[in-house]
């Protein structure tokens, strides 16, 4: 396919004049920065062959010009592309690579969806090969779990949508304590730019792609297909399938990018939109959508009032044990795929949910907005059973008594981890596996590698009843909760380098202090911390980097003081913790509510569970509701809304932002 069919002067092109695309393989997703020196960048997938790359894989690719842009709308011919490679290694991604460009001062930083995390990497525009040791992490860490749409005219803010259904939003991934704006496009769109306010006059003028159409849209609006595009992209028999633009100083230099494939071919390639650019697009327009920036706050909270509940057939207004029937009826000992006995903890993937149901001795997966689990952990795939009990195994957990008891389950990017307690230990299952034995990088911790033990112990590699797990970049965080401690495994060591709360690995000491913890059970990473949910002190504690010296205290005026209460600034049995655009979330146990702190703020600002009351802790006040809570000990957040683990009535309710 010749680029003269959307673009003449404008075209991206190798020195020969051939273009960068090739007819037998998929290019896709063109970014085209201007660097310092005036020399330009290109950066797009392809599923082409390349050095080191796996046949059929997609992969990023780079490109340098051969001669600096002069803002004329004339492109300079680019050099033969590179593979873009980590540790020496090509992506080689079974499918196609999302990812944005821009600069980072002198250098190409290029932000990439990697196993559904959001991660960078810098590289310098004229050192090939185009190579880091590994990728970095953003400091925007809560909102990484999400799909890149684009970036900014300013090249500091992605666009992005949250796996479930969400309107489109941006953030900066740079910053840990500012939250995210949302645009109001479609729930549908897959690709956003921004049109330069040089060249508008409106600093929320954006355009989206919106299946295959491109639409205009601001804060406050989403306005018509853009007729004048269409038509090209119609009489080029082109269906669009990504958008992107160069922003530069001249009007005629902001470019527009985009890929796709013709009518009859699967394959995309790359194009230039020549003769409009993203200003003239938007000054055209018939019909502008009205500007909603001073009405859009950067952080909306969730409401108060649940809009969907889990673990009672759908009611807000029933909350028997094991719900596995039509209306309100329990079930007694026999659980199902909808059903919980103690929903105790609650963890929010790319695209579904994860419940540890306590008291049935197993951890549920729904997936997107479903209400029926359709994976189970502990239960050997069976949701109709409660075993727990006997010797444990890498499928099973032991469980109490007359009761199981995981109380808590984390899930990130690469798997799950589930805390069984009463063998102290915790299964990591990789993936979507459901036996922590098989598939890559299962394992468990607190039992020195054998899942036929339980044991406790206080030592490196032993654990005594651990509460809840957490996880990032750096490795493995555990609240050892009988041990009166934390540790940290790195990578995936199953041996600790890192204490807090005690002076070495083999004492155990219950203490109020900045170095001391009284059965801490709740764990929530910050990009600059570790928030530890102290329970038995009746706080929160915020400690600094890797020091394990905490430098903030929630819930009391000082480290030495533990006494429980209920007001906006002190707490209760605080349990479940979670990190989100800078401010934190509690759920606050013994109180029946959680509450939200604002950035650094040791003060509450918003309460869920109590009617708007910092001073009320009545169980379900007001009577059972969907903004009732009784007993929660665990929650998460994301870029849709709260998640609310409300154990005693047997079901998680989700508050939408």
């Amino acid at each position: 396919m010749s680029p003269a069919k959307l673009s003449g002067n404008a075209s991206l092109r190798l020195a020969d004049g051939s273009p960068i695309s090739q007819s037998a393989t998929t290019e896709y997703n063109p970014y085209v920065v201007k660097m310092p020196d005036g020399f330009l960048m290109l950066v797009f997938g392809s599923d082409r062959s390349c050095g080191g790359c796996t046949a059929g894989t997609h992969n990023i690719l780079v490109a340098r010009s051969l001669a600096a842009y002069n803002d004329d709308a004339r492109l300079p011919a680019f050099s033969t592309p590179t593979v873009f490679t980590v540790g020496g290694t090509p992506l080689n991604s079974a499918t196609a690579v999302s990812f944005v460009a821009t600069k980072s001062s002198a250098l190409l930083r290029i932000y990439l969806a990697n196993a559904g995390i959001i991660q960078y990497a810098e590289l310098t525009p004229t050192a090939t090969p185009y190579n880091v040791a590994a990728l970095s992490s953003i400091a925007q860490a809560t909102l990484a779990r999400s799909t890149l749409l684009g970036i900014d005219a300013t090249g500091g803010k992605l666009f992005a949508k949250h796996a479930s259904a969400s309107q489109p939003f941006y953030f900066e991934p740079m910053q840990n304590t500012r939250g995210m704006t949302r645009i109001s496009a479609s729930t549908d769109a897959t690709a956003v730019l921004h049109v330069s306010a040089d060249t508008t006059g409106q600093s929320d003028a954006f355009l989206a792609l919106v299946n295959g159409a491109v639409v205009s849209v601001s804060h406050g609006a989403q306005g018509a297909e853009l007729t004048q595009l269409a038509a090209v992209f119609k009489n080029a028999k082109v269906n669009v399938k990504s958008l992107s633009v160069l922003h530069a100083a001249a009007k005629a230099g902001e470019l527009v990018f985009l890929s796709g494939s013709e009518a009859g071919d699967t394959k995309q390639d790359l194009f230039v939109l020549e003769g409009s650019n993203a200003g003239s697009l938007w000054e055209t327009l018939s019909s502008r959508p009205a500007s909603g920036s001073a009405a859009y706050a950067a952080w909306t909270q969730p409401q108060l009032t649940a809009t969907r509940v889990y673990g009672q057939n759908g009611s807000f207004t029933c909350n028997v044990i094991n719900n596995n029937n039509s209306g309100c009826v329990s079930g007694g000992a026999t659980p199902n795929d909808r059903s919980f006995e103690r929903a105790f903890t609650v963890s929010v993937s790319d695209n579904g949910i994860y419940v540890a149901d306590q008291y049935n001795n197993r951890a549920l997966y729904f997936p997107g907005v479903s209400l029926s689990a359709t994976r189970v952990y502990c239960q050997s795939g069976n949701f109709n059973t409660r075993i727990f009990g006997g010797t444990p195994n890498s499928q099973t957990c032991r469980g109490q008594g007359t009761y199981g008891n995981v109380p808590s389950v984390f899930a990130d990017n690469s798997g799950v981890y589930l805390n069984d307690i009463e063998s102290s230990r915790i299964l990591y299952f990789a993936g979507t596996n459901i036996d922590a034995a098989s598939g890559l990088g299962g394992r468990v911790y607190g039992q020195a590698g054998n899942y036929a033990t339980f044991a406790s112990s206080t030592t490196d590699q032993g654990l005594f009843n651990p509460d809840s797990t957490a996880a990032d970049a750096t490795g493995v965080y555990v609240a050892d909760t009988f041990n009166n401690r934390i540790l940290h495994y790195p990578g995936t060591s199953t041996t600790a380098d890192r204490v807090y709360g005690q002076p070495n690995y083999t004492t155990n000491t219950a203490g109020t202090s900045a170095t001391s913890l009284n059965g801490p059970r709740g764990l929530a990473i910050a990009p600059d911390g570790l928030y530890v949910a102290d329970t038995g002190n009746n706080r929160i504690v915020f400690f600094p980097g890797t020091s394990t010296t905490a430098s903030r205290v929630y819930g009391q005026p000082d480290f030495t003081s533990n006494t429980a209460g209920t007001t906006a600034g002190s707490l209760n049995s605080p349990w479940g913790i979670r990190f989100f655009a800078g401010g934190i979330y509690v759920a606050d146990y013994n109180n029946h509510r959680v509450l939200y702190f604002a950035p650094e703020a040791t003060v509450a600002t918003r309460v869920w569970g109590q009617g708007g009351s910092f001073t009320a802790n009545t169980a379900n006040n007001g009577g059972l509701s969907a903004s009732s809570l009784n007993f929660p000990p665990g929650l998460d957040v994301d870029q849709t809304g709260l998640y609310i683990a409300d154990s005693l009535n047997h079901r998680v309710l989700f508050f939408p932002r």
